[in-house]
C-alpha cells in the first residue's frame, strides 16, 4: 500500500512499468500535482476496488480480496501535512465518518498510510484524539519504531483488535530502503488462505521465423498455384490459392500447442533474474547485520538491479518496435507501452460464446434492413423522379484487365493488415510475392471481366467496437461493427476502384 504516489491519471505508461514488474495496481490519483494513494498486488490476486466517497481532509483507496471465506479489505491513506489539509479537527470529522461506514461492512481489514501524526508523543493532544477515536472503533496501531528519517511514527498499520477478525499480523518491520524517499518501508506479513500461483494459458501457434523462405518458394513454384490450367475461373483458382498456401505453410511451420505464463513479461530473461536473487540476498543480509557496509552493498545492489531492468526492457522493446512488419503490430507494442485499454476487449457480458455472437449478428443484419426499409418509405414521388433522370457521362461497360506493374503497386499502395482468414501470414506473402504472381494476376482480371467476386472472400471476421467507452456495454446499440476482410478480398476491391 503505497502513500503520496505523485502518479497522475494519464500517467498509464508507468502503470505499464509495474505490469511489467508481474504486479497489478489500483490507484487514485490527486487532482493536480503531488498526492495520490495506491495498492499493489501481484498479478495471481484478484482485488477490487471500491468506489469511495472522497474526504477532503485526506485521500484514501479501499480495495478487497477472497481470503477462503473471508473478505480482506485493504485502505490505503494519505494525509497531507500541508496546511490547507492538515486541519486535525476536520480529519478526526472525515475519518470518524469513513470508519463507520467501513466497519459496517463484512470482512477483515487492514488500513495503513502515512497519517502524518507522531504517534510516538503520547501528550500531543492530536495523538490522544486519534488514538481515542481508532480505540472507539475498535481498531489498534502496530507500527512501534521511527518512520521518518527527521523521527516519528507517521506511518500507521491498522486491523481490528478482536480475535476473531485479526489477520495474525506479525513480524512488523521499518526498513530502510535505498529509495529517495523521506518515509522508510513499513512490512509486516499476515495470514490468508493459500493463492492459486497463476496458471499457464494453453495456445496454439506457429513458428513463422523458423520458415525456409527459400524452400516455401520452392514449394510454390512447384505447386498447382503456377498451373493456369487449373485455375477455370476466378472463383476455382481463390480456393486453389487458399488451400494450397494453408498446405504449404502446415509442411512449414505446423500448428503447434504450447503453455504461455499470462503473469511473466517476455523481456525478463536470466540477468534480470539473477539481478533480482543477488538484490533479495544484499537485502537479507542487511537486515541480519545491520551495518554501515551491508547497507551500502544493498544499496548498491539495487541500483545496479534496477540499470539491468530498466536496460533490458528499453532494449526489448526498441528491438520489437525496429522490428514490427505493420502499423497494427507498431499500435499494439504502443498500447502496451502505454497500458491503454482499448475499446475493443469491450462486450457484453449478458451472454457469452455463440449465443452473443448471432443476437450481435442478427441486430446488425437487422439494423441495415431496418435503414434501406425507412429510405424507401420516406422517399417522395418527386424524389423517385431524380433516380430516373437520363446519364449524361461517359458509360462504363467493362473494366480494363490490369498488369503485373500495375498489380503491384496496387498492392504496396495497401494497408498491411492481417486477418485470419488470409492462408499465410502476410509477411510471407509479400516475399513470395514473385511466385504467387501469376495466380493474384488470374484472380483479379477474371474477376474484372467477368464481373464475378469468389465467394471464399466475402467471409469477413466482425467485432463489435463499443462507441463510447462510458455507454452501457451491454446494450448493442452502443456498438458498431467492425469488418477485417482477407488481404485478397482488399486487392479485388482496390483493383476495382
Amino acid at each position: 500500500m503505497l502513500s503520496e504516489t505523485w502518479l497522475r491519471k494519464g500517467d498509464t505508461s508507468k502503470i505499464s512499468e509495474i505490469k511489467d514488474l508481474g504486479y497489478n495496481t489500483s490507484h487514485c490519483s490527486r487532482p493536480g500535482r503531488g498526492g495520490g494513494v495506491a495498492i499493489l498486488f501481484k498479478k495471481n490476486l484478484r482485488l477490487t476496488k471500491r468506489n469511495v466517497k472522497a474526504c477532503k481532509s485526506f485521500e484514501h483507496i479501499e480495495c478487497s480480496m477472497k481470503s477462503g471465506n473471508d473478505i480482506v479489505r485493504l485502505i490505503s491513506i494519505y494525509r497531507s501535512p500541508s496546511a490547507a489539509l492538515s486541519n486535525i479537527t476536520d480529519f478526526l470529522s472525515d475519518f470518524d465518518r469513513y470508519l463507520e461506514e467501513l466497519l459496517h461492512l463484512p470482512g477483515k481489514i487492514i488500513i495503513a498510510g502515512d497519517f502524518n501524526i507522531h504517534m510516538e508523543n503520547k501528550e500531543n493532544s492530536d495523538t490522544e484524539k486519534f488514538t481515542s477515536l481508532i480505540e472507539r472503533y475498535g481498531l489498534v496501531q502496530h507500527v512501534t519504531c521511527s518512520t521518518h528519517v527527521n523521527g516519528g511514527i507517521l506511518d500507521l498499520v491498522l486491523t481490528r483488535s478482536n480475535a476473531c477478525d485479526q489477520l495474525g499480523l506479525s513480524n512488523v518491520a521499518v526498513l530502510q530502503t535505498p529509495t529517495t524517499s523521506d518515509h522508510y518501508l513499513v512490512s509486516f506479513t499476515c495470514t490468508t488462505a493459500p493463492v492459486n500461483k497463476s496458471t499457464r494459458v494453453q495456445k496454439f501457434g506457429r513458428k513463422i521465423k523458423d520458415i525456409d523462405i527459400s524452400c516455401f518458394k520452392k514449394d510454390i513454384l512447384s505447386s498447382d498455384l503456377n498451373d493456369p490450367d487449373k485455375f477455370v475461373d476466378c472463383e476455382k483458382a481463390a480456393k486453389i490459392y487458399n488451400q494450397i498456401l494453408s498446405e504449404i505453410l502446415e509442411s512449414h511451420a505446423p500448428l503447434e500447442k504450447f503453455s504461455v505464463n499470462p503473469d511473466q513479461s517476455q523481456w525478463i530473461n536470466s540477468e534480470c533474474q539473477d539481478a533480482r536473487r543477488k538484490r533479495r540476498k544484499a537485502e537479507r543480509d542487511d537486515r541480519r547485520l545491520k551495518s554501515q557496509e551491508s547497507k551500502a552493498a544493498y544499496r548498491k545492489q539495487c541500483k545496479k538491479a534496477e540499470e539491468i531492468l530498466n536496460r533490458t526492457r528499453n532494449d526489448y522493446y526498441k528491438n520489437q518496435l525496429s522490428v514490427s512488419d505493420s502499423k497494427k503490430d507498431t499500435y499494439r507494442i504502443i498500447n502496451n507501452l502505454m497500458d491503454r485499454q482499448l475499446s475493443q476487449n469491450i462486450v457484453p457480458n449478458i451472454k457469452e460464446g455463440q449465443e452473443l455472437c448471432e443476437e450481435m449478428k442478427d441486430f446488425f443484419v437487422q439494423k441495415v434492413e431496418d435503414i434501406y426499409r425507412n429510405i424507401k418509405e420516406n422517399v417522395t414521388g418527386n424524389d423517385k423522379s431524380d433516380f430516373s433522370q437520363s446519364f449524361c457521362g461517359t458509360p462504363m461497360s467493362k473494366f480494363k484487365p490490369l498488369s503485373e506493374e500495375e498489380l503491384r503497386r496496387v498492392i504496396k499502395e495497401l494497408n498491411k493488415k492481417e486477418c485470419e482468414e488470409d492462408p499465410i501470414p502476410l509477411k510471407v506473402f509479400l516475399q513470395c510475392l514473385d511466385e504467387l504472381m501469376q495466380i493474384l494476376l488470374f484472380i483479379v482480371n477474371d474477376s474484372l471481366i467477368n464481373g464475378n467476386f469468389p465467394s471464399t472472400l466475402k467471409n469477413a471476421l466482425v467485432r463489435p467496437a463499443i462507441k463510447d467507452e462510458n455507454g452501457d456495454a451491454n446494450s448493442y446499440k452502443n456498438y458498431r461493427p467492425i469488418s477485417n476482410l482477407p488481404f485478397l478480398s482488399k486487392i479485388l476491391e482496390k483493383c476495382s476502384l
